[in-house]
């Protein structure tokens, strides 16, 4: 975490290219996927003591109920605030205006609860990106390595993915009509934004206006088989908003955490020293013991 916080500091200096920005990144990234496989793989006795939200008992002395119990944290990036932390994004925030065609206004708060249910994912997950400029509405959503075709809604900031209806014929010979979204990559050509369709494990490209404004409305399309296309790499997720006083939140639980586990092992050594007193004092009463027998 420390070292992350040291890395943003860097970013955040107006003197950095893009490809300092990546490279910064692609470090963060790695420390926070080491901080995921710590988690999942610290173990003590078998226990997985970071992987999950937990109490263990520990019994510290020979009668019922002479336990120490100790609570355990699930301590990920996710828990601590950092799933998708990122300082070269150049994705929009969900607070950011967005302007449509047409529209009088800018929008604010857009929602990307309805693209987060109709893909099946958490809504955290997705990233909302402009594809040229906010005035030609083209939008992309981001979700994995997929980039889906989006428009907004000009009153509710609704984020609704864009379909097209593709007239094709299948390996029978039979015709069929397959609604489908529309996901955006690279044109392999010119490199600009190329709309396409995957039929059958084959990617057709679309025209322009079927990755522009058109809600769920079917556009019908015919189109070109363009091959294995690659996703855009300037679809980047958002840059996280005030990462500093993030990662100081994230240092700060984390060094609870370890206060609290700290306390816990204070504890543990005094019941092992009263233990030991214990011990001793047994021994030297047993040993009296014995020697009062001899005597008599």
């Amino acid at each position: 975490l420390q070292r992350v916080r040291e890395l943003t500091v860097q970013a955040t200096t107006g003197t950095n290219s893009d490809s300092d920005l990546s490279s910064i990144q692609d470090e963060i990234k790695s420390r926070l996927d080491e901080i995921d496989r710590v988690s999942g793989q610290t173990q003590f006795n078998g226990v997985n003591v970071l992987a999950k939200d937990g109490s263990m008992k520990i019994q510290v002395g020979a009668n019922d109920g002479q336990t120490i119990s100790i609570d355990l944290q699930k301590i990920d990036s996710s828990t601590l605030g950092l799933k998708g932390f990122g300082v070269a994004g150049t994705a929009l925030k969900l607070s950011d205006s967005i302007t449509q065609v047409g529209a009088s206004g800018a929008l604010k708060d857009v929602k990307l609860d309805a693209v987060a249910k109709a893909l099946d994912v958490d809504a955290s997950t997705l990233t909302l990106h402009n594809v040229q400029d906010s005035t030609n509405g083209t939008y992309v959503v981001s979700s994995g390595s997929d980039n889906y075709a989006v428009s907004v809604d000009d009153a509710t900031g609704n984020v609704v993915l864009n379909k097209a209806t593709v007239a094709y014929t299948d390996a029978t010979g039979s015709g069929s009509i397959k609604d489908t979204y529309v996901k955006v990559a690279a044109d392999p050509t010119t490199g600009d934004a190329t709309g396409f369709v995957t039929i059958q494990g084959k990617n057709f490209a679309l025209t322009a206006d079927a990755i522009k404004n058109g809600g769920d409305a079917p556009t019908d399309s015919t189109g070109e088989d363009v091959g294995d296309i690659t996703t855009k790499a300037e679809f980047k997720g958002a840059s996280t908003a005030d990462p500093l006083a993030l990662l100081d939140k994230a240092i700060a639980s984390v060094d609870k955490f370890r206060s609290s586990l700290g306390a816990v092992q204070n504890r543990l050594s005094s019941a092992v020293t009263n233990l030991n007193n214990t011990t001793t004092n047994l021994s030297e009463a047993q040993s009296r013991i014995q020697d009062a027998d001899y005597a008599t």
